[in-house]
């Protein structure tokens, strides 16, 4: 018995020590550096032949015009291994905020394949893609802009008869 002591507290110090220099589990789930997701999409905005605007390493916008949202922006922006593309449609304070509205809004949430329609963190509505960059080619980030631009103005027209200044 007296000889499992030793060997216990071999085999407990090794475990501690082990624990001690390997890779942290929390460090691994730590967010990687954005700079190889936003270096693709600037690749690929320069090839896009939009014209945009960069507001900072990770974060540019397309200004668009559509048939119902008169003028509005395509925001495009680089997170770590994501690449999310967005319009804010319209702020809370012009939504009347209503029952029928949310309803109608998740509603369209589910006729739409790929985008999502909802409220952000602030209450303002948006029409919104994330993408895997690693899977982004000139095609398919132009596809992305495109449905997040019609999406925006189709959503715009259903939603302007809850809103409270036109």
């Amino acid at each position: 018995m007296r000889r499992l002591r030793p060997t216990m507290l071999v085999v407990l110090f090794t475990v501690f020590a082990a624990t001690m220099w390997a890779p942290s589990p929390i460090r691994a789930m730590q967010p990687q550096p954005t700079d190889e997701t936003a270096t693709r999409i600037a690749e690929l905005l320069d090839q896009s032949g939009y014209t945009y605007t960069k507001h900072s390493d990770t974060a540019w916008s397309i200004k668009r015009q559509g048939s119902n949202l008169s003028q509005f922006k395509v925001v495009v922006a680089a997170g770590p291994h994501i690449m999310v593309t967005f319009v804010t449609v319209v702020e809370k304070a012009r939504m009347n905020g209503s029952e029928d509205m949310l309803r109608m809004l998740l509603r369209q949430d589910h006729d739409y394949d790929y985008v999502k329609v909802g409220l952000d963190a602030d209450d303002d509505l948006f029409v919104r893609i994330d993408s895997d960059p690693r899977l982004l080619d000139l095609r398919s980030f132009k596809d992305t802009i495109e449905q997040v631009a019609n999406v925006a103005d189709e959503i715009y027209k259903k939603v302007r008869p809850f809103l409270t200044t036109p």
